[in-house]
């Protein structure tokens, strides 16, 4: 049975410029992906919805190449960033601008309490049980 090249499998060709030029990639790329997520006006995220999640995702993706390999320059991820921003804003203004827009994108609205009382089954929604609505209240003090 042959041993393992560990060396092959950790580092490769990994050199100490390689290793820097990847820090300094993930600082700017990291750094970026900051202020972009800053730049939606989004102050956390809890409880996003799936159109939040997809633009995390794109944005990972494209930070992610510039990040790892130095095939891939960081001007186009920029671009890729930019892009996704003018998309976002664009969505965003349509869903404020149009009810059917945002119910697509948020989903609608469900009405948990009414007149003082829990309006889901016992089971609880497919989507939401009585038990993560308990949970949510005690977590914000109520």
């Amino acid at each position: 049975m042959e041993s393992f090249n560990w060396k092959n499998i950790f580092l490769k060709d990994l050199d100490l410029t390689i290793a820097v030029e990847i820090g300094m990639r993930t600082v700017i790329m990291f750094a970026l992906v900051l202020i972009f997520l800053r730049s939606t006006g989004k102050k956390g995220v809890r409880q996003l919805s799936i159109f939040e999640v997809a633009i995390i995702i794109a944005l990972g993706s494209a930070a992610g190449d510039p990040m790892l390999s130095g095939e891939s320059a960081i001007i186009p991820s920029v671009l890729v960033f930019l892009v996704i921003l003018l998309v976002y804003r664009v969505i965003t203004f349509f869903a404020a601008k149009y009810q059917k827009v945002e119910n697509i994108l948020e989903g609608i609205p469900m009405y948990i309490i009414e007149n003082g009382k829990f309006t889901m089954n016992e089971e609880g929604d497919a989507n939401f049980a009585q038990d993560e609505f308990f949970a949510e209240m005690r977590g914000t003090g109520h």
